[in-house]
């Protein structure tokens, strides 16, 4: 693979005749990176009555899960957040969501 400068470009790729081609990292390669990363960006904010209302549908609506989870089965939380997460369309805030959820599985609200 040929030598790239380290300086001005970004690293090489071949394309589908086989040729080099290496872009400068402040034209394409930038280009590339915001939109291949453009869907990490920090999450926006939903409010955490809202997540507590997504909380208690799920709870109320999977209680067989919830006394698996009170009887001893932990690793049932991850199943938990997922599924309030998938309610709220990837959009909330994971480390709320857990708060919100150890509180109402331990019976507190």
């Amino acid at each position: 693979m040929p030598s790239v400068s380290k300086t001005n470009r970004a690293p090489a790729a071949l394309n589908s005749s086989g040729s080099v081609w290496v872009a400068p990292r402040d034209s394409a390669w930038r280009y590339w990176r915001i939109a291949s990363f453009g869907s990490r960006l920090p999450l926006r904010s939903v409010s955490s009555a809202s997540i507590a209302e997504a909380c208690d549908k799920l709870l109320a609506a999977d209680a067989a899960k919830v006394a698996e989870y009170r009887a001893g089965r932990d690793k049932l939380f991850g199943f938990f957040v997922g599924q309030v997460m998938k309610a709220m369309g990837g959009k909330a805030n994971p480390k709320v969501i857990n708060d919100i959820l150890r509180k109402k599985l331990a019976g507190q609200n």
